[in-house]
């Protein structure tokens, strides 16, 4: 099983051809909306949530160098982790107590990769440090970050 995370501003169909390949070779992947903190989320019932303007404004602050803009960057990295974290948890969940169209026990869940894309990237190296449930993480182009800020 694969889980993705996107970029900054990304959505969770970013790299949809990677999941069609992975797919292809038999793994079950889950992209993740980090809701606000993406472009936007359409929601299953049509609503649309699109991306938080304070995050826009930490990004742009961070981007630049303010302090102020990093923490609070750092923070909403926090909820990009337990985010991937909640994903982790409803496919145990689901994979426990099956649905119509997964039955129970079809995961497997003693493999586990996270992967993502720059901010997705660092979310995922930062998911599968934390979280033992990770075997493996494909980081592309992401940032160290909780390396760098302790």
């Amino acid at each position: 099983m694969a889980i993705f995370s996107h970029g900054a501003t990304g959505i969770r169909s970013s790299n949809s051809s990677t999941y069609s390949e992975l797919a292809s070779h038999g793994y079950v992947v889950a992209s993740i909306d980090h809701t606000y903190l993406n472009l936007f989320t359409r929601f299953s019932d049509g609503n649309l949530a699109l991306i938080s303007q304070r995050y826009l404004n930490a990004l742009t602050a961070a981007l630049n160098g303010d302090p102020a803009g990093e923490e609070e960057m750092m923070q909403m990295y926090r909820v990009r982790v337990a985010d991937m974290r909640f994903v982790l948890d409803q496919m145990e969940t689901i994979n426990k107590g099956g649905t119509p169209e997964l039955p129970a026990g079809h995961l497997d869940m003693q493999h586990i990769g996270l992967f993502g894309h720059s901010a997705g990237a660092t979310t995922a190296a930062e998911t599968c440090r934390e979280d033992s449930r990770c075997q493996a993480a494909l980081l592309i182009d992401g940032t160290m970050v909780f390396d760098i800020v302790g």
